[in-house]
């Protein structure tokens, strides 16, 4: 919904639309991004630099009310609506020049003062030429939802595209009580937090032409690393079973897109079908036999340890499908490197 305008201006050639996330940009502030104009589909746009709306301790929840919180007759403190609630956040700390180890940092103020390297932004500005209002809103929103993706995988930053609550937790303020629920001091603030390790990377000056490029020609993200970065997701989220299940998939996608490139290049012409390659759907069989037999490599022999994950990751995969919840030892065990390694050695293929 917009305020209509009275009259037409004559200066007008195009639209600018504001954008602002549920999620951190996490961008380099040395090398951070420049205006770049690129054309995509019918259209024109200009892309900004990212940009910060939020006060640094932004989370995508709302504050505690102190007024709405609810009480049993008699048992409100007098003073419980002066009481201030503190909003925490942790944004994630990426790696930086002087600091090669996951880190994390409390922010309870409107502003960060640190001299961070890194900085986490929730903006971004598009302005759309050539077209009326309603196809450039219609196109700016396509194109930031295609660029969010590439940048997420350019990244490697998996929040991207979701909301952080599995980074920050729903939990804002706690206080002791009496019996009867009487707040008894003045409520502290809480928050989660989750170190990130060095596959994540800050959006710089070439992550962010990597992705304008792919995005204003209209290209696809690579699924299978759209496929790890949902599992990523899921893992912070601690949804282990749909951590496991994309995981696993990321791996199979992997596995199908270098059979398909050995198809090609073998010279065929018909259709690039899976079950003229390797037959069944045991994936510990594929990555170590199969693939030894097609392109004289074997995962296996590549890498025993993260192959003894993947095989362990198809066990849990096989139980999580059939409806069998991760067991105890499964939601201890990290697959993150192991999948991750397989991706690249399958690229690799």
């Amino acid at each position: 919904m917009r305020k209509q305008s009275r009259r037409t201006d004559s200066r007008t050639k195009g639209y600018t639309y504001l954008f602002s996330f549920p999620f951190w940009l996490v961008a380099n502030r040395k090398a951070s991004p420049i205006v770049r104009t690129v054309s995509y589909k019918n259209g024109t746009l200009r892309i900004y630099a990212p940009f910060q709306s939020a006060t640094a301790n932004f989370v995508p929840m709302p504050s505690i009310a102190a007024k709405t919180v609810p009480f049993l007759k008699d048992a409100k403190p007098k003073q419980f609506d002066d009481y201030s609630f503190l909003t925490v956040s942790l944004p994630p700390q990426l790696f930086e020049t002087n600091r090669r180890e996951p880190a994390l940092k409390v922010v309870w103020g409107d502003k960060d003062n640190s001299e961070s390297e890194n900085i986490p932004l929730d903006s971004l500005r598009i302005d759309v030429f050539q077209l009326p209002d309603g196809e450039s809103q219609n196109l700016a929103n396509e194109f930031v939802r295609l660029f969010l993706r590439h940048i997420r995988i350019e990244s490697g930053q998996w929040w991207i595209g979701q909301s952080v609550h599995p980074l920050v937790g729903y939990l804002r303020n706690a206080a002791p009580i009496s019996k009867r629920g009487e707040i008894l001091e003045e409520p502290w603030a809480n928050v989660s937090g989750e170190a990130v390790g060095a596959e994540v990377r800050p959006i710089n000056q070439s992550v962010w032409e990597a992705s304008l490029d792919r995005a204003s020609k209209d290209i696809a993200p690579c699924p299978v690393e759209e496929m790890y970065m949902i599992g990523r997701y899921a893992k912070s989220a601690k949804e282990y079973g749909q951590m496991i299940l994309h995981f696993a998939m990321a791996c199979e996608l992997g596995r199908d897109t270098a059979l398909s490139r050995l198809w090609s290049k073998k010279g065929n012409k018909s259709a690039f079908k899976k079950s003229r390659m390797i037959t069944g759907y045991n994936l510990p069989k594929h990555l170590d036999q199969d693939f030894e037999n097609l392109f004289g490599r074997s995962f296996k022999s590549h890498d025993s340890a993260s192959f003894e994950a993947i095989v362990r990751l198809w066990r849990a995969r096989n139980e999580v499908a059939h409806g069998v919840s991760p067991s105890v030892d499964e939601l201890k065990f990290n697959y993150v490197e192991p999948v991750r390694n397989c991706i690249s050695w399958l690229k690799s293929c």
